[in-house]
């Protein structure tokens, strides 16, 4: 049976594809298919890094300029087809390609590349005419709007709506003389009649609908998304949306493996992918900063369990429960002054504090009046960028100091009329 692994990449993300690659051969090392990988401008170093991973590697060429001529080619006019192609990356088409193989192939699989195989997955080669994961109950009422523009296009209504990211096709389509032009054809009629952005999934959907085509509904656990649970016992995960195993640090720290595959991926020779950049404000990379953060949610959430009903209304806590400490800010009012709660070296006391932004007023000096008549003891403290004021009180006493320090605040920030004097 001749087969072929297929992805679809920009020349930015070489790391992803070549972490994929490494994964899937580790634990598919029988595999004696091509991997063929579209692509929009790789350099020589990533296609022989790419080449040492799959010695049966096949790169085609793939971008805006091809996805504009096949478009062009179903009858699109150009303003149309800028418009299509600003809705998604162009390489989202990419996978349409394979669909015009189907005469040296007898099963295609096309996979996105930001997944992680974590088990054999063979059997995806035998899934028949079409086959991919269908999305969950629901999907086709969600687009209703967008079917009904298309509704002659519709002969078989129970076609499962596909998840783009592993797609199964089988030679019998070029029996029927199906491939990618027909697939484009349905784009161009999406482009006509809708706004709709997911171009790949619905046209694959109209494809399967319009011509009667059997689809198998693959194992969910072959595609599934990382943000799911049951994410260890899934053959392959699928970090769908924004946060990627590469740029979200807490899937590059709870996902080890797709670190090490990463690294088979640069001992070939390939580009190393860049540090986290998602994320990294709440999960930490650093060990350190990790544990330091843990210890503080741990801290707060059990904080709040027990003191937030008994805490008075009138301030909402900032909702960075990661941090060493916990603002609190007067409702309906700035950012630029709060109350802050901070657990000290004894236990079973709190740091009270309040801050006010230097650049908030020039003269502190009225809420350093009212805040010293509220019998809670502050003392000052002149720091570079805030006035700040601090005392000490006892964890279940913070209910009524916060009450107290609550009136203190709004009084500060209401202006007192003077009444005018009797005539």
């Amino acid at each position: 049976m001749r087969q072929a692994l297929v992805l679809g990449i920009t020349a930015d993300l070489d790391f992803a594809a070549g972490a994929f690659l490494a994964g899937f051969l580790r634990h598919n090392a029988g595999f004696a298919g091509d991997v063929v990988v579209l692509h929009d401008g790789l350099g020589a170093q990533a296609q022989q890094a790419l080449s040492r991973l799959a010695p049966r590697l096949r790169l085609e060429p793939f971008g805006p300029a091809r996805a504009r001529a096949r478009l062009m080619q179903a009858g699109l006019d150009r303003p149309r087809i800028r418009r299509a192609l600003a809705r998604r990356n162009p390489m989202i088409l990419a996978k349409f390609e394979m669909f015009d193989w189907l005469d040296r192939y007898d099963s295609v699989v096309w996979c996105d590349a930001d997944m992680l195989v974590q088990a054999p997955v063979g059997d995806l080669w035998g899934a028949g005419l079409l086959g991919w994961r269908g999305l969950a109950d629901g999907a086709l009422a969600r687009r209703g709007a967008t079917l009904r523009a298309v509704e002659h296009l519709l002969t078989v209504h129970d076609v499962p709506l596909p998840n783009g990211g592993v797609i199964v096709a089988g030679a019998d389509l070029r029996h029927r003389g199906l491939g990618a032009r027909d697939l484009y054809a349905m784009v161009a009629q999406l482009v006509r009649h809708t706004r709709a952005e997911a171009l790949d999934e619905l046209a694959l959907f109209l494809l399967a609908s319009h011509h009667r085509l059997a689809v198998t509904a693959l194992d969910p656990g072959l595609n599934q998304s990382v943000a799911m649970p049951g994410a260890a016992q899934a053959r392959i995960l699928h970090a769908i949306g924004p946060d990627k195993f590469w740029n979200a640090a807490p899937l590059r720290q709870s996902c080890p493996q797709w670190q090490a595959d990463h690294d088979l991926w640069v001992a070939a020779g390939g580009r190393p992918a860049p540090a986290p950049d998602r994320l990294t404000d709440v999960h930490p990379m650093a060990p350190d900063a990790a544990l330091a953060a843990a210890r503080n949610r741990a801290f707060w959430q059990e904080f709040w369990r027990d003191l937030g009903p008994a805490l008075p209304d009138g301030l909402w806590p900032d909702l960075r429960p990661d941090l060493p400490y916990l603002r609190l800010h007067l409702t309906g009012q700035d950012r630029h002054l709060w109350a802050e709660l901070t657990p000290t070296a004894t236990p079973g006391r709190i740091r009270l504090a309040v801050g006010l932004e230097r650049t908030a007023t020039a003269d502190p000096a009225p809420l350093h009046r009212t805040l010293a008549a509220s019998g809670l003891g502050l003392r000052y403290k002149d720091a570079r960028a805030h006035h700040v004021w601090f005392t000490e009180s006892p964890r279940d006493g913070l209910p009524a100091a916060l009450a107290l320090l609550r009136d203190a605040l709004r009084a500060a920030l209401t202006p007192t009329e003077t009444p005018c004097p009797p005539p």
